[in-house]
Order: structure tokens, then C-alpha cells, then sequence
């Protein structure tokens, strides 16, 4: 079975032109070493290339990982590369990310060349143990987010959103079956289980200096249950059935807010979220208000904030929730939504009939020029994708 990731829904805070130049630069290595520019194949490997059982040559710890033998063993490496480049350089930015890139590369690497010192001589290229780092480092820091993956089985070619902790954990979990099948000897599975391994480190590195913020949605905070809220000191999501001191003694629960003043803690929370720019966090505590605080409402300004940071942050399926609802509550005043979740329904989703559904109580004449404009090419768009035979499966809450 082929397995290739292609995109994710991750929080992309940064542009990745760290993972863009990367792979850029790889592809031209590539192509310069099978056009010759830089000597014959052998003379190459032998001097860029991480020998194995002829001494240390620091400098191939580097550049080995910008070698690759074959043309599909760079395309393949190169989507992994993308994939989980964007999640870790979206979290960091360029220069910690090739930081992070060029310790596991260059680490890997020299360990392997060290182990190796008395082996058989070889020759090993290809930055698939830097990239199993990142791959690491992505289930560390976004277990939850998902990954759209595509696959191959005998004739049967699609697409499967998996968590990136579903993906990754069976990525290294093969890589280890293979190695124990295979009597942990030095082959490309053990040094791919050894780029992971510090990848899992300088995650927790990260996390443990606060050099980067999940937002409480890493692996360490999802297992220990503080992605979930709490309300006033209430643990939504109980991990004990007694809750303790840390001098062991049983805490003393605390007496229940009012539902006014609970509602206002809330609302509190929210803006201070949307104010430090964390939109997921912000729709995960709107999202626990409005399941634990009966009848909680929070105001125009706050439901088209909240919606305006999901989108630009890439949050398109939780901007969608926020907007539908914002259309729901405030009809009169959600042209400007309307087209924005017509937009998310057409261009992302693929779903053209919800999107005309959704921007059908607009009339272009009463609109403002650019919001006029938007609907037109929507419209128009849409009818085409209709036309031509689009066949769409979900359907979408009336508005």
C-alpha cells in the first residue's frame, strides 16, 4: 500500500519558506548530480555521500542529506518534507525550523557514521531521517490535527484525512516491525527509527522551554487531559474520581458561579484568547460555553472576530461552524459572512449547491462593490461547477 501525505489542517503561523527552500534546493542537487555538474556518480557518493567504515568526514553528516539515489526516492521524501515541514515550520518559524532540521540531519548523521566506524564499507544518502524527525515532532505538537494522506491499494487510488498521530504512529510503527523483522540490523529503518527518536526529543525540548505553544493540543497536554476546559475549577473531562492537593490532601470543591457570572467568565476568556491571537483556543472555549452554559450568546463583534482569526489562521471547518451561526443569529448584518462561508463551502469543500444556498437571500445591486464582486464570480463559478455534472454529497444546515 502507498501512503503519501500532501496537506494538513495545522495552524500554519508562519509561511514555510524554510520547507519551500529545502526542497527546492534538493530538487537542484538532484538534478546537478545527474546531469554531472558535480563529477561522476561514484566521485559524488564517495565525497558527499556518509561513508560508512572508512573514518569521520563531517561535513558529508550534512550534505548526505541532500543527496538521494533515484528520482522517486526524492519525490517521495519530498511530500513527506512538505507535509510535516509545514506543520513544524507553522508552529516555529524558518530559522528555528532549519535549525531543527539541520540538528536532526547533521546529529542523525554523525551517529550514524560513528556506529558505523568498523563496519563493511558503504555509502547512505537521503534525508529521510531528518524528515522522520519532523514527523516526530508533528505528532508531538499536533497529534490531533489532521492529515489529508493519499494512498494507492492494487487499483484503488483516494484520499484519507488521518490525525497526524494516526499517520505518524504507523509511518514508525512499520519502520520498527521492519527492523525487528530484519534483527535490528543498520539498515534505512533503524536510521529512520533513530531520526525519530530525535525527534522526539528536541520536541520535548521545545515544549518543555516554551520555545512553542500548541495551545495545550500537544501530546503531552491531550493525554494528561488539559485540552479539555475546565469551568471555574469544575475538570470537564474528570482524570480521577478524587481530586488531590500536591500535598496529597482531597481538594475542597468550589462553590459553582452563578450562570450570569459564568456566562461573563467565559465571554472574558473568549476575548482575551481572540486578543493574544490563538483562535483555536478561543473556538475551543467558545465552543465549551456554549455546551456548558445554557443559553450563551456571545456578542456580534465577538462571534465575526472569532470567525474572521479561524479563517486566516486556517481554521476553515471551525470558521465555518462560527459563521453559520453568526448568520443564524444575525440575519440582517451577515452579507459580508454570508459570501465568506459560501466562499469555504465552494473553494475548500467542493460543495457548490451549499454555497449558492448559502448566498441565495443576497441581491448584488444592494451590496458594496467588492462584496457585489465576490458574489458575482461566486455565482458564476458555482453554476459552472453545477453544470458540469458536480455531483455533491452533504448537505448543509439551512440558512
Amino acid at each position: 500500500m502507498l501512503l503519501i501525505p500532501l496537506s494538513t489542517d495545522a495552524p500554519i503561523y508562519y509561511r514555510p519558506w524554510g520547507t519551500l527552500g529545502l526542497i527546492v534546493v534538493n530538487v537542484l542537487v538532484f538534478f546537478i548530480w545527474v546531469l554531472g555538474g558535480f563529477g561522476t556518480p561514484d566521485e559524488v557518493l564517495g565525497r558527499y555521500g556518509l561513508t560508512h567504515g572508512v573514518g569521520l568526514y563531517p561535513v558529508q553528516w550534512l550534505t548526505s542529506n541532500f543527496l538521494h539515489g533515484t528520482f522517486v526516492h526524492l519525490v517521495f521524501n519530498m511530500f513527506f518534507l512538505w507535509a510535516f515541514g509545514l506543520v513544524v515550520e507553522g508552529k516555529v518559524g524558518a530559522g528555528p525550523f532549519l535549525g531543527i532540521f539541520a540538528t536532526i540531519a547533521i546529529g542523525e548523521s554523525a551517529a550514524e557514521q560513528v556506529c558505523l566506524l568498523w563496519a563493511s564499507p558503504g555509502v547512505s544518502v537521503g534525508a529521510s531521517s531528518a524528515i522522520f524527525g519532523l514527523m516526530a515532532i508533528a505528532l508531538v505538537w499536533a497529534p490531533r490535527n489532521e492529515m489529508t494522506v493519499g494512498y494507492s491499494w492494487v487499483l484503488r487510488t483516494g484520499l484519507w484525512e488521518a490525525p497526524i498521530q494516526t499517520f505518524a504512529l504507523l509511518m514508525i510503527v512499520l519502520q520498527l516491525a521492519l527492523a525487528v523483522f530484519l534483527g535490528f540490523r543498520v539498515t534505512s529503518e533503524l536510521l529512520h527509527l533513530a531520526g525519530a527518536a530525535l525527534g522526539f526529543g528536541i520536541a520535548w525540548l521545545f515544549l518543555k522551554k516554551n520555545w512553542v505553544d500548541c495551545e495545550n493540543w500537544d501530546l503531552f497536554s491531550v493525554m494528561a487531559g488539559r485540552n479539555v476546559r475546565s469551568i471555574d475549577g469544575e475538570v470537564i473531562l474528570a482524570r480521577s474520581t478524587q481530586q488531590l492537593t500536591r500535598e496529597g490532601k482531597k481538594r475542597k470543591k468550589k462553590k459553582p458561579l452563578d450562570p450570569i457570572r459564568r456566562k461573563v467568565k467565559h465571554l472574558e476568556r473568549l476575548r482575551a484568547l481572540l486578543a493574544d491571537g490563538k483562535p483555536f483556543a478561543a473556538y475551543d472555549e467558545w465552543s465549551a460555553a456554549r455546551h456548558f452554559a445554557q443559553e450563551w450568546a456571545p456578542y456580534k463583534t465577538d462571534v465575526i472576530n472569532l470567525g474572521s482569526q479561524l479563517q486566516i489562521a486556517g481554521h476553515l471547518r471551525e470558521a465555518l461552524e462560527v459563521h453559520l451561526e453568526f448568520i443564524e443569529r444575525f440575519p440582517a448584518d451577515a452579507d459580508r459572512v454570508r459570501i465568506e462561508a459560501a466562499e469555504i463551502l465552494f473553494r475548500h469543500q467542493k460543495r457548490p449547491h451549499a454555497a449558492v444556498r448559502a448566498c441565495e437571500p443576497l441581491d448584488a445591486s444592494k451590496l458594496p462593490p467588492d462584496l457585489a464582486k465576490r458574489l458575482t464570480a461566486l455565482r458564476k463559478e458555482a453554476s459552472l461547477l453545477i453544470d458540469s455534472g458536480h455531483i455533491e454529497i452533504e448537505g448543509m444546515p439551512n440558512l
